[in-house]
Formats: structure tokens, sequence, C-alpha cells
């Protein structure tokens, strides 16, 4: 392939563009604000992955503003320093679901008080710690809970907005005041069902006390010492540092020392980003159930169904580096091997009649689960990704004895399919790309996506710090929606995906194929990240030395790899032809399957007999 790049600084194969310039001084008050909101709305998807699409829209927002590489600066500033902490309160929000009967949650919550309130404001349910908070007074209704009148009618609205239904507002966490107190409360208000389904309203209240057995999760959460816990539990309940030394009896600067240790250890930057850390550990812990669900290893083997899915059973290839690397086969056999790379969602499975159909051609399909998946293990911190995909697709063919395979590969697979190729010269006889990703070189390239896309994919790229948060969060988000309902949301720029749903055989095999990367007990969000980031690398190189015929079908509703954007970039690829398949998105080939093996077979050998 020759090579006919745009102008771009070819020599280290990096665009000018792709690493943002200083933002100016006059930028500073725009910055601040971004980053402050940014922050707000990264511990609010924390404490409740529901909320990740308001996170989203705050980066859109300051993408349309400065694009999308000053927005990925905003999000990695964001970051800094607080990763750990926002990792630990996703961990622990994750570990429960708020969706659960009325009389279970007020069961549950043993150490707080809590209401469960009905539309209109009447308190249906009440557990035994408010009851000694009123002392024994049982309310009726809000207005009887004893807060001050202005605040009563505050919280009737958030009453009102979560059982509503209103996008983002299945939790919130508000502060309160009773009536002739000046000290405050926290309330947590979230979504609760009746055993008819009947939405209602859970009330727990801190009270702004320490909660008993608080100090052990701080303890085990954030590793902090006694002494540590008590300066947090003072700056929580509003002392500033002055007020702590002189209850204390101690130096002022000692207990600003300590804060600063704190501050270090929970990743903080400010005594309010720690009480905001704070309140969103407590807040987590507060609905908890005695024990989180024990962790379940995941099968080496798939059952099969009645309706033709066959079972999957994984092998294992096991690295010179003492990584374990899962793989199964399934067609015929003694057939013509076809590699299938399965896009960052994993998917491994196809559906049942595209199965049957690669069975009927003669096709031996040859499915690796890449490293961070399922049960393979991740590749090394500060070792090159890319390379270690391709070596590991590689040393499985050699095990196998394989001398020559076709490649059928989904999105930004097609990296490791041309890394493959130029690896070991002659294994890779031509590749197929459904629905590819092609290396990006320009900021404008990401604003073309759907905005979920653009989010993950953007900050891949221009903030990778942030990338594992946001991948992490995204999935709790995938595990609270459930698969479909996760697909409608981020996919809802395509129609034709969206309605790939409604078809039973694509539906079953997403969700089958789609355990290596997704259960109950298991996400693999560390393997989803190094891909994400693998894939926003310049790649530009490794496509032009693919030594392989390339053959893509691009769909015209892909949110993720806009047709016109895969116009511009595969124009200089002259080795790459392009086919575009109306009415196809990023799941083209669940759609197209027959279509995708078609132009497989003229890179096979010709049947045998």
């Amino acid at each position: 392939m020759r090579d006919e790049r745009p102008p771009r600084a070819r020599a280290g194969g990096r665009d000018e563009l792709e690493t943002p310039s200083p933002r100016d001084a006059g930028d500073e008050v725009a910055w601040n604000v971004a980053r402050a909101e940014i922050i707000e709305r990264i511990y609010d998807t924390a404490v409740d992955p529901l909320k990740y699409e308001a996170m989203v829209d705050v980066w859109v927002r300051t993408s349309k503003v400065g694009g999308v590489d000053a927005a990925g600066r905003v999000a990695d500033a964001a970051l800094d320093g607080r990763a750990g902490t926002l990792d630990r309160l996703l961990d622990e929000a994750g570990r429960w679901s708020p969706l659960v009967s009325t009389e279970a949650m007020v069961s549950e919550v043993r150490r707080n008080p809590a209401w469960v309130v009905a539309r209109g404001g009447a308190i249906v349910a009440i557990n035994e710690a408010a009851l000694r908070l009123l002392n024994g007074a049982r309310p009726r209704h809000i207005a009887d809970l004893g807060y001050a009148p202005e605040d009563t009618g505050l919280l009737s609205s958030v009453v009102h907005e979560v059982l509503s239904a209103r996008p983002g507002r299945n939790a919130v966490t508000m502060r309160i005041r009773r009536q002739g107190s000046e000290r405050a409360e926290i309330l947590r208000v979230s979504v609760a069902r009746d055993d008819a389904g009947q939405r209602h309203a859970l009330v727990v209240s801190s009270e702004l006390t320490w909660p008993a057995g608080f100090d052990e999760e701080l303890a085990r959460v954030f590793e902090l010492t006694e002494a540590e816990i008590r300066i947090v539990e003072a700056l929580y309940l509003g002392q500033s540092a002055a007020e702590i030394a002189a209850r204390r009896g101690t130096a002022l600067a000692t207990v600003r020392t300590q804060i600063r240790s704190v501050l270090q250890k929970v990743g903080a930057h400010s005594q309010a980003d720690l009480v905001r850390a704070v309140v969103g550990l407590m807040d987590a812990s507060m609905t908890a159930a005695d024990e989180a669900p024990p962790a379940r290893l995941l099968p080496g083997t798939l059952e099969g169904d009645a309706e033709g899915l066959e079972p999957i059973e994984f092998r294992r290839l096991d690295r010179p580096d003492g990584r374990g690397i899962d793989w199964y086969e399934f067609g015929d056999p003694t057939g013509r091997p076809v590699l299938y790379m399965h896009l960052d969602y994993g998917l491994v499975a196809w559906p049942s009649p595209a199965e049957a159909e690669a069975r009927r051609r003669g096709l031996r399909v040859i499915v690796m689960v890449r490293p961070g998946y399922g049960r393979s293990d991740p590749v090394p911190r500060g070792v090159d990704h890319l390379e270690v995909c391709a070596g590991d697709y590689a040393a499985l063919c050699g095990t196998l004895g394989l001398d020559r395979v076709a490649v059928l590969c989904l999105g930004a697979d097609l990296r490791f399919a041309a890394r493959l190729a130029a690896l070991v010269p002659g294994l890779v006889s031509g590749i197929v790309g459904c629905a590819a990703q092609l290396p990006w070189s320009k900021p404008e390239h990401y604003a073309r996506m759907d905005k979920w896309q653009r989010f993950v994919l953007a900050n891949a790229r221009y903030a990778p710090r942030a990338l594992p948060f946001i991948v992490k969060a995204g999935m709790h988000l995938a595990r609270r929606l459930g698969r479909d309902g996760f697909i409608r949301l981020v996919n809802a720029g395509s129609p034709a995906d969206v309605a790939l749903l409604e078809d039973p055989e694509v539906r079953r095999a997403i969700h089958r194929g789609s355990v290596v990367t997704l259960t109950d007990s298991f996400m693999a969000d560390r393997g989803f990240t190094d891909e994400a980031i693998s894939s926003e690398r310049d790649w530009y190189d490794i496509l032009s030395a693919c030594p392989a015929p390339v053959h893509l079908l691009q769909g015209d509703t892909d949110p993720q790899a806009p047709l016109d954007v895969i116009r511009e970039i595969a124009a200089g690829f002259p080795g790459v032809a392009l086919e575009v398949v109306p009415d196809a998105g990023q799941f083209l080939f669940f759609k197209e399957w027959r279509l995708a093996l078609d132009r497989v077979e003229p890179f096979l050998a010709p049947r045998r007999g």
C-alpha cells in the first residue's frame, strides 16, 4: 500500500491535532467550571451508575465548546488522583440493586432511620431506627417528620421527581434540616417497588451522625488509622480544622498534617472532595445487604440449548509469559479455517443459523477469547497490547498447525488481523471486516460519532487515565439496565442495531456470547479498557503494512464508525475494498452474516470433494 495519508507527522505516525495544545489563559474560568461540573457528575455516577448518561451529557457539552480533545483534557484532569477513590465507590454501589420491595428495603436498613413514601407524601412503612429517632411516634405524612417547612416542600418535590421516573432521578441525595435546629441531615431518596410492582420512594436519613460500624468501612476501603477516621468524622460533621484542634486540645498544625494524610489516602484534592467521597461511601453502604453475593468463576463450558445453539467448550492455551488464553471452535472440525475476532463487546457466539451455515460450507471457525475477557488473563501492564494479542493469535494458529487462514473480524479488531498478517507472512489469506473501525487521525472524526461511542473512544485517546472509571461505570450501568436495555440506550442512533434485538436468534447469540464480558458476578472492564486505548493509538502504519487483501462491509447507520469517516480514511489505503451495506449498524455481522461468509469464500481454499 502506498503512503497516501493526509498531511501529518509521518515520522512519528502522530497527528499534530492528537495532543491538544495548552489551554489559553482566557479559558481558565470555563476550564474550572467544566472541571467542577464533570467532577460532580463523576461522583454522582460512582454512587449511582444510573446517572452515567448525565455524566456523558456534561462531557458532550464541553466537547461542543472546545472539541473532543479539550473535553478529554477536562476528564483527565477531573479524574487525576481520584481514580482509586471513585473505583472503590463504584464497587460499593455495584454490590446492591436499588429496585427491591419496600418491605425488604425497610427491614434491611437497620442502622439508619428509613421511611417508605407513596405518591402524595403518605408514609406507608417505617423502620425501628426511624421510630427511635421520632421517639416512638408513627408519622402518616412527610409533613409529620418534623422538618423545616421549606425543607418539607423540597423533600416532597424530590419524592415526586423520583416517583415520576424522570431520567437521572432514580436516586437523589439531599441535605435537610429539622424545624428549630441548625443541624443538617442527609436524606437518600430512591425508587423501591412493592410486591405488586408499584413505585414508592424509600427515604433513608443519615441524621449526620456517625453510623455504627462505619469506622470499619472507612478502614477497609481507604485504609485509614483510628486517628484519621476521627478527623474524617469531624470534617463530615462540619467542623473546621481549628474547631477540631480546639476540641481535641491539639495544635492546629498537627490537625492540618493529619488532614493532608487523609486527603492523600482517599485520593481527594480538597476537604470538599473528601466529604463528597465519604458521603458517597456512606450513601452506597446505607442500603447494603448483609453480605455481597459470592464471587463466581466463569465456567469452562457454556451449555447449548434445544433451539440450535451448540455447547461452547473453552480450551486453554498457555503462553510463555505465564498467561492463559481461552479458545474454542465450531463448524466443520476438518473444514477450511476461519479465524473469528469478537469485537470489544466480546461477542464470541454466532446466531445458531450462522453456526449451522458454517458447518454446511465446510468452515472451521476458531474463536480466541482475548486477554482480559472471560478466563483469559489480561495483558501485563506496560506491554504493547496490540503486539501481545497478535502474538496470541499467531501462537494459537501455530498450536493448531494452521498455515493458511482467512480472518473475519468486527470493529477495531481489524488492527489485530492486519498485524497478524504481517507478523506471520503467508498465514492470512484475506481479511473481511464487518462494521470495521479504521485508525482515526483527527478530533473531527470522533465528533461525527454518536455521543456514547464518542465519549468512550475520544477519552480512550485523549483521557486514558479517565477511561478505567468510564468503562467500569458503563458496565455497572449495563448490569443495571440489562444487555437489551443497554444496547437500546447506547446504540439508539442506529435503528438497525436496535431492531436486531427483536430477532430471537441474534438476541440469544449476543446474550450468550457476551458472557465473557459481563455477568452478575464478572465484568471484563480491564480487558475492554485495554482494547479501547489500544484501538485509539495510531495504527495507520500497521494497516498500511498489511500484506493480505482487506474487504470491509460497512453499514450506513453505524454509530461508532460513520460511513463518511470510513470513506475518507479508507481512501488512503488502496489495498482496502469498501462495500456499503444499507440499513446496517455496528452489529452488521449479526444481520448480514450470510453476506460476510460470501465475502470470506474467495480467501479460502476450494472445498474438497
